[in-house]
């Protein structure tokens, strides 16, 4: 289950350890035995002509408590939770729950290397392996390229900010931004944007503008695109290919401040009464994954109605509803850029929303909660 990133296309006997250290709070007694592993630590899975980045980054508080999170650079993911994580000596094994993955390997004499096999869920067939071997960078070589996007009078044509939509399908369509800069060696680079997705900052792994010609990839997603900017310089037209899929596509010249401003929204009623508006929370169950989900509705000074979703386990935040539905206690909630609908009905005491949730062929039931306010981030 993915509710981030694309989501039709999916990232898809260990001896007993002596310690145990899970991702939910707890303290390890044994923390000496994470010793080695503390810091950031870099790995690129490879995917056909395309390839994409894993940053594992392994720390222990003052207390002693022992936390990791993992990173999509590529996707334009960051800081997923991972589960948990498991040492014996120089072995080393963490579990990946929202993708239906984990990682087994040893750590080298010079303790720089992390070498074994990623492993995933293949639901068609027999588990999926990838030699894999994580590098030790340093936590600076993780933070992204600062680029500059102003437009100076000898930067090329095509430095800004440029904005489409990708239609999947019928069901599936999604804005995409962008952004084309300098980076501080006067280098062209860019990154894509899909904010309907929770995804910022997608590297463009190359980027050629030659005369009028437009050509990038984005390893990290699969994606290339080969277009052509009109004489005004104010868009490009072109085709996007991804997985065998090709899409038409015109992104238009566009500014960091021509997005629509969010409305303020009202989540309660000053008469007291109850209703869909308000902050819900519950757990998706898909196979044997579990996924925390968080859904906001508020109304706008004209009573009209919006709404997010968060995906907590997925660091997913703020994923906007594109329509929402009601009528009396009935529901219904879309997200086009994920495919997904959840609909069902407000409880007779109105603290519990219980409905089914769709992403194309998967239909499980959704039970929410109401809750006094948003989930803090760091939950």
């Amino acid at each position: 289950m993915k509710l981030h990133g694309f989501s039709y296309q999916a990232l898809r006997a260990f001896v007993a350890f002596a310690a145990i250290v899970t991702i939910a709070g707890s303290v390890s007694s044994r923390a000496e035995e994470a010793s080695s592993f503390l810091g950031s630590w870099e790995g690129t899975m490879g995917m056909g002509r395309f390839s994409m980045r894993i940053v594992l980054r392994i720390s222990e508080s003052d207390d002693g408590e022992v936390s990791a999170s993992m990173s999509l650079p590529d996707r334009g993911v960051r800081d997923l939770p991972v589960n948990a994580i498991l040492f014996n000596g120089s072995e080393f094994l963490f579990e990946f729950d929202q993708f239906g993955g984990s990682f087994r390997g040893a750590i080298n004499e010079s303790g720089d290397r992390i070498s074994g096999a990623w492993e995933a869920v293949n639901r068609q067939g027999p588990p999926m392996a990838r030699k894999m071997t994580f590098k030790r960078i340093s936590d600076e070589a993780t933070e992204p390229v600062r680029l500059d996007f102003e437009m100076g009078a000898n930067d090329p044509k095509v430095k800004g900010y440029w904005k489409t939509t990708l239609k999947v399908n019928a069901d599936i369509e999604m804005a995409m931004l962008l952004r084309v800069g300098t980076d501080p060696e006067g280098e062209l680079r860019g990154m894509i944007d899909i904010p309907d997705q929770g995804a910022q900052g997608i590297p463009v792994t190359e980027l050629k503008f030659e005369g009028s010609q437009v050509e990038f990839l984005i390893s990290g997603i699969g994606m290339n695109f080969e277009g052509r900017m009109n004489d005004e310089v104010a868009s490009i037209e072109g085709v996007m290919k991804s997985f065998g899929q090709e899409f038409e596509l015109v992104f238009h010249r566009s500014s960091p401040t021509a997005e629509k401003e969010s409305p303020e929204l009202f989540y309660g009623d000053d008469s007291g009464e109850l209703d869909l508006k308000g902050f819900w929370q519950g757990t998706l169950v898909v196979q044997e994954t579990e996924l925390r989900l968080a859904v906001a509705l508020g109304v706008d000074s004209e009573g009209g109605f919006h709404g997010t979703m968060d995906s907590l386990d997925q660091n997913a935040r703020g994923l906007p509803m594109s329509s929402v539905e009601i009528n009396d206690r009935h529901f219904e909630f879309k997200w086009a850029a994920l495919g997904a609908t959840y609909s069902g009905d407000l409880s007779e005491d109105r603290n519990e929303i219980v409905g089914s949730f769709k992403q194309g062929p998967i239909n499980v039931p959704l039970t929410m909660q109401r809750q006094a306010g948003p989930p803090e981030s760091n939950e």
